[in-house]
């Protein structure tokens, strides 16, 4: 699957992001990757850095987990947001889908309309999403990704995510894989 986007840097002042409601419901990390998994996809363990997942009405907090320190974080300075983080920032999205409609089916990035990011080089602990709205097999959503004092370091709008299902081979089941 491909994305395709524009990324600028804003030297603006990024929008206030969703606040999570009283009520709302906790997911673990267990719960996101087990969800991942009946859609057939499964994330190696240097990939699986959604901690937890507080969910109301269309809006998401995740709290991740930094990146380990060897292997991927080399050449880290050389990327605005790490990867392995805003990459698991998304991974709870399909799960504001109820798993009723959901099914087998996951949601993966298949466009951005504007990529924004404030400061570079920052780690990400904390991500906001909200769905804007859904439609026939997509999501649009704002995605917000904060530092630990909770200062946004990047937003996304009108990030387009396309219903997708996972063929599972005979026996095997589809994972990223770390080199």
């Amino acid at each position: 699957v491909h994305a395709r986007g524009r990324i600028i840097q804003d030297f603006g002042e990024p929008s206030r992001p969703p606040k999570i409601g009283p009520h709302c419901s906790v997911l673990t990390s267990e719960d996101v990757y087990q969800a991942t998994i009946k859609s057939h996809l499964d994330y190696g363990a240097s990939f699986r850095l959604a901690d937890t997942v507080h969910v109301d009405d269309g809006v998401m907090v995740v709290t991740l987990t930094p990146p380990p320190a060897t292997g991927m974080i080399q050449g880290f300075e050389a990327h605005c947001v790490h990867p392995a983080s805003f990459d698991a920032a998304l991974h709870p999205l399909s799960l504001l889908v109820s798993e009723r409609e959901r099914g087998a089916r996951i949601h993966l990035p298949s466009g951005c309309g504007r990529f924004q990011w404030f400061r570079s080089n920052a780690t990400i602990e904390t991500a906001v999403g909200k769905i804007n709205r859904s439609g026939d097999g997509f999501l649009d959503v704002s995605l917000w990704l904060q530092d630990q004092n909770g200062s946004v370091v990047a937003e996304a709008s009108n990030f387009v995510l396309a219903e997708t299902s996972i063929t599972k081979p005979a026996e095997k089941v589809w994972q990223y894989r770390e080199k």
